[in-house]
């Protein structure tokens, strides 16, 4: 009658067992997830108090722990803690020895185990029963999930073999999880890819149309008033342009906003505080140095050295830029001007990307002036040669 108990004992053990890693995987869409239930409840399934998963690193064929549970009620976390800064070789430990062999192993009791590193604080914490099996993927072995008891535990080689078959249930888990993983990735990368395309199909046609308008007539003011309008709608709350005049000033020749019931209030703001030409930052310090400036975020500092005075300031801070770019016009070595980008957007703040497209715009621009310039310039000379 005992053995007849026992037996069932072990069976209604092996079928727990089998319950809780169909249950743990069932639950869960990554190894991640499923590695706390997949502990818990096999600890729980067969009587041990501390459950491992180790995994192996491709590269250098190395374990470390991924995750751990244990019994509430023990103290174990000196042992955890151990195995946590620990980095396993194959044939080292319980779970080097499992990753070496590809088989699963029982040990009745780890503190009289030489080849394990954790032997001493395994006795001062209270562990001895151990077995551990494989997680194969493929060809290889990927994880190694390992248990312990406080108790001295006969081996069982039957629910050892059993694990071994459900490690195989878990490689499985992994490999599909890994599967769909990589399909969601490659979505996502072609999801990304055909976005950028799409962007740089609509830049391209944004630059053809700005080369078509900046083309069009001798007199460019009202072109770059056109290009203005065009970059506000598409790549900018408020777009600026400002032109080099013949003292070596500037002045600003455009200014637009997306939304057009805006405008009058902007013509009133120009007309209030006129560019100021010896300005630390913006306009004024492009103009100087030639050379492109991106703003990621314009902080309260910046309005400051930008105002000429406290209301100037209290405006600029209710215009809410969040991000700004200011790009020369350069041609044949010389600074003609620049275009004045800028977002209220907190969530479009301008990037690399975005300033190498408004360079290109401004390099267009610049050449467009400049051949005006340069057509106005010779037609002058032959009237005044006629």
């Amino acid at each position: 009658m005992a053995e007849l108990k026992d037996r069932y004992h072990i069976t209604d053990r092996r079928l727990a067992a089998q319950f809780a890693v169909t249950r743990a995987l069932a639950e869960s869409s990554t190894l991640s997830e499923a590695t706390p239930k997949l502990l818990q409840y096999i600890c729980e399934a067969v009587g041990f108090e501390l459950g491992e998963l180790w995994c192996v690193n491709a590269e250098s064929n190395t374990l470390h722990i991924e995750g751990s549970w244990h019994q509430p009620a023990y103290e174990v976390e000196e042992f955890e803690k151990a195995g946590r800064k620990t980095i396993l070789f194959p044939g080292i430990d319980l779970v080097g020895r499992v990753l070496q062999s590809g088989q699963p192993e029982w040990v009745d009791n780890v503190v009289q185990d030489a080849n394990f590193p954790r032997a001493t604080i395994a006795e001062r914490v209270g562990l001895h029963g151990a077995f551990a099996f494989p997680v194969p993927v493929a060809d290889h072995i990927s994880c190694v999930l390992a248990f312990y008891k406080r108790q001295v535990v006969q081996p069982d080689d039957e629910l050892l073999q059993m694990f071994d078959a459900l490690g195989r249930q878990v490689g499985d888990f992994i490999k599909r999880t890994r599967a769909e993983e990589e399909r969601d990735r490659l979505l996502i990368y072609e999801r990304v890819a055909r976005s950028e395309a799409e962007t740089n199909a609509e830049k391209l046609a944004f630059l053809a149309e700005a080369s078509t308008v900046l083309a069009s007539s001798l007199d460019y003011h009202p072109n770059l008033m056109t290009v203005a309008k065009l970059a506000a709608n598409r790549l900018a709350d408020w777009c600026a342009v400002d032109i080099v005049d013949e003292n070596n000033g500037f002045h600003r020749v455009a200014l637009v906003h997306r939304d057009p019931s805006r405008m009058e209030w902007a013509r009133e703001f120009q007309k209030k505080f006129s560019t100021n030409n010896a300005a630390p930052q913006g306009v004024a310090h492009v103009m100087r140095t030639g050379k492109a400036k991106i703003y990621t975020d314009i902080p309260d500092s910046m309005l400051i050295a930008l105002a000429q005075d406290a209301e100037h300031f209290k405006i600029l801070q209710e215009l809410g830029l969040a991000s700004a770019m200011v790009v020369p016009l350069v041609a044949r070595g010389r600074t003609l001007g620049a275009i004045t980008l800028a977002s209220e957007n907190p969530a479009h703040r301008y990037t690399d990307s975005d300033l190498r497209f408004a360079e290109d715009l401004a390099r267009r621009a610049a050449l467009g002036i400049d051949n005006k310039r340069c057509v106005r310039c010779r037609a002058r000379r032959r009237k005044s040669s006629s």
